[in-house]
């Protein structure tokens, strides 16, 4: 079930409405991880509702779209992140660096990784964009969680 989910998020921003149709599936999957303390090899059950959007899914993931890229691009920016540094390209030119402490840490709780994620996403596009203004970039991420967040922000 994660994987299938896993699958259907990466889907996601090529699919209209497709986030619409995994909350029933991920909170189904927390419940069941839940009930077999954290087994992901274990049975897991299905709500209605994730049936549903199943079925969904199964309608519609052949003939729905979505574009991924705005008209006029400039370039791709390629971003990851762990949890000790962050790196990005942009052409030919790349740069990195390691986490202090104040991009580890906010306010003494330690960030989850997806929010490093985002922050690596912002250190490569300051990097590499800061003497552009009003242009369409895009950034490959390995987090879907981080660009998902990028790509509902604009």
């Amino acid at each position: 079930m994660a994987e299938l989910i896993g699958v259907l998020t990466y889907t996601c921003p090529a699919i209209s409405y497709g986030p619409l149709y995994t909350r029933a599936l991920e909170f189904d999957k927390t419940f069941s991880l839940q009930a077999s303390k954290g087994q992901f090899a274990s049975r897991a059950f299905l709500s209605q509702e994730a049936i549903s959007d199943l079925r969904w899914w199964l309608s519609n993931i052949m003939t729905s779209s979505r574009s991924l890229l705005r008209d006029n691009y400039i370039g791709t920016v390629t971003t990851d992140s762990s949890n000790t540094s962050w790196g990005s390209t942009f052409g030919e030119e790349s740069t990195k660096g390691n986490w202090c402490y104040t991009d580890l840490y906010d306010m003494g709780r330690k960030r989850h990784i997806n929010e490093l994620a985002m922050l690596a996403i912002f250190n490569g596009l300051k990097t590499h964009t800061r003497d552009l203004t009003n242009v369409s970039i895009v950034d490959r991420t390995d987090s879907t969680t981080a660009l998902s967040y990028v790509v509902r922000r604009h």
